[in-house]
């Protein structure tokens, strides 16, 4: 997984929560994409986390209250995927829609990873309205859906 962080506090975001952002693998199907890009951090063993699943960690009454007040600012933080119309809560991702990713962008191409990069730096893409939660995208590399970028706010 190619995992970034942004660091500090960006215009935008709630004081005391973190901004986050990192990619995983694409799927079409975004709820297996997350679950992929999940199994993949559970599996680096990074983040400190001693169970052997996705479905184990949102069991543990430990975890629940660590991502509650703070997480990992990962896609680990999140545990269910969200409709496009629905409201931001904690712990959920909500998916941007192609279209109106690209217009945010300022692009009316499919959209790369420095296409996100460059967006994101620069304030174009909004963080998600709750601590907590995330926003997600489809990525191209030569035309064809390659990543999908996950960003979102950690709850402390």
């Amino acid at each position: 997984m190619n995992a970034s962080r942004i660091g500090g506090v960006q215009e935008g975001v709630q004081v005391g929560a973190s901004a986050w952002y990192e990619t995983g693998p694409y799927d079409a199907d975004l709820g297996a994409a997350l679950r992929a890009a999940q199994e993949i951090a559970l599996n680096s063993g990074v983040h400190g986390v001693n169970v052997e699943s996705i479905d184990e960690l949102w069991q543990d009454e430990d975890w629940l209250e660590f991502v509650g007040t703070g997480g990992t600012g990962t896609v680990l933080d999140i545990c269910r995927l969200i409709g496009e119309d629905q409201p931001d809560a904690s712990a959920t991702l909500r998916p941007m829609g192609a279209g109106t990713f690209r217009e945010l962008l300022g692009i009316w191409r499919r959209p790369t990873y420095a296409d996100f990069v460059e967006g994101y730096a620069m304030d174009k893409l909004p963080n998600p309205d709750s601590r907590g939660s995330a926003r997600c995208a489809v990525l191209y590399r030569d035309e064809k859906p390659s990543q999908v970028v996950y960003w979102g706010l950690t709850a402390d």
